[in-house]
């Protein structure tokens, strides 16, 4: 690179005090340093573990409203990046980089300025064991001819090699969501970065088709690597209704919106079922 890309990095907590310093170490290893991290909490109810971040990662720190959720987080951090960062990394707390992550999707990132995100090789994590679960947790998110979103390679084996090719993804996982500011600030939606009415769930499913309308590429690049320990770990029984009820009423607006027949059949039954039955 002729000229060092200056990078921000967004981080959404709640509660995140098993997982923070572990994200915020990867973060600081980074080969390519990013220019200003910001913390976005949304009502933690011991927040002492914040003061750390401060003081060893020069973090800003801001309190958002209580259990805002995590869409409501990133709308109030995102107007506070800095105008001069080139690139954004939305990350979650229980995400940890490999080192050259940011080095290297910015190096990408650079060879064709119609990419508007790229994603990468997302490995498991199991936090109690503190150690990969060998497992995959996302090279990007597809659709299937039916209509369900589906993150690749979630609980498939590590050895078994796949993913190794640089292709177009349909959505990328907005836990370790690498993005172009100038791609997302063209796709801003009431001037926020993610819709008003969304709590959580599906919603980088939404930001990455509202990319892709505008003209942006999306890529899944195999070689920038992280863990994620996905809280649920794919226990979908032990979600609270809340969530999935959440999850399926964002899925069937992102579906309306597209007009595609049997996706929307697809995600209504689905929010019927679990609306209904609470399955």
């Amino acid at each position: 690179m002729s000229s060092i890309k200056k990078v921000a990095v967004l981080i959404v907590t709640y509660n995140s005090q098993k997982v923070l310093s572990k994200a915020l170490e990867a973060v600081r290893q980074q080969t390519l340093p990013p220019h200003q991290i910001l913390l976005v909490d949304t009502g933690s109810l011991d927040r002492d573990y914040l003061k750390d971040c401060i003081d060893k990662m020069a973090a800003q720190v801001v309190f958002a409203q209580k259990e805002g959720g995590f869409c409501l987080g990133n709308n109030v951090g995102y107007p506070l990046v800095d105008p001069s960062c080139e690139y954004l990394l939305l990350l979650n707390p229980d995400a940890f980089l490999f080192e050259d992550f940011i080095e290297k999707a910015v190096e990408r990132m650079e060879q064709d300025g119609s990419i508007g995100a790229i994603t990468g090789t997302t490995y498991g994590y199991d936090l109690a064991q503190s150690a990969p679960s060998g497992y995959y947790d996302t090279t990007g998110i597809f659709q299937t001819w039916y209509g369900k979103w589906v993150d690749r390679g979630q609980r498939e084996r590590v050895e078994s090699g796949l993913y190794k090719d640089e292709e177009p993804v349909d959505a990328i996982c907005g836990a370790v969501y690498f993005a172009r500011k100038k791609a997302l600030d063209s796709v801003l939606v009431e001037g926020q970065l993610f819709k008003p009415h969304f709590y959580m769930y599906k919603e980088d499913i939404d930001l990455s088709l509202r990319l892709s309308k505008a003209g942006w590429k999306l890529l899944f690049v195999p070689h920038l690597r992280a863990y994620h320990c996905r809280g649920w770990q794919g226990q979908r029984s032990s979600i609270p209704r809340r969530f999935r009820l959440l999850s399926a009423k964002n899925e069937l607006h992102i579906q309306l919106l597209r007009k595609n027949p049997l996706p929307i059949f697809y995600s209504g039954v689905k929010w019927i079922v679990v609306k209904v039955f609470n399955v």
